[in-house]
């Protein structure tokens, strides 16, 4: 190759470059066997920045006992969550003050709420959002009732929203 054609190859494949959207945020892969970057949700939660993804890979991020925080996840900033594979199953989630213009992804997970002593909370809450909350392919699961009269809580709950 000549270097005349060289530099025009080398030009060509920089505005390709150029023109390729990027990510607006980072990966951070949440995954049980420690092949990720943390084994646990809210890790994850608490290192992500505004735009990140969130990668859990397949398996159950809950412990089940009432006073376990990976019970309960709080979203503050636009993120996307995506379960990999078989949806993993997630803690209860609560997003909150997402601004107008922003955006929280929730994508094949499986968000358990269990019943905590006397109360049922609800699995999934969005309060304060004046941003978009996209909910796709989430299975809700969890205490619909304690008899056949109690229908029990909502399974989503969207309050100032």
């Amino acid at each position: 190759m000549s270097p005349r054609a060289l530099i025009c190859s080398v030009a060509v494949v920089l505005a390709l470059a150029a023109l390729t959207p990027t990510a607006a945020g980072g990966v951070i892969v949440v995954a049980l066997d420690g092949s990720g970057d943390t084994n646990k949700l809210s890790i994850a939660l608490d290192i992500a920045s505004a735009g990140d993804v969130i990668l859990v890979k397949p398996g159950t991020y809950v412990d089940f006992l009432s006073l376990d925080p990976e019970a309960f996840h709080y979203i503050d900033r636009p993120i996307t969550i995506v379960g990999d594979g078989p949806a993993p199953t997630v803690g209860m989630m609560r997003v909150f003050d997402i601004a107008a213009g922003q955006e929280v992804v929730l994508r094949n997970l499986k968000i358990y709420g269990p019943f905590i002593g006397s109360i049922s909370l609800e699995k999934l809450g969005v309060r304060d959002c004046a941003g978009t909350v996209l909910v796709e392919d989430c299975t809700l699961v969890g205490v619909t009732g304690l008899t056949p009269l109690d229908p029990g809580l909502a399974a989503v709950d969207v309050r100032n929203s």
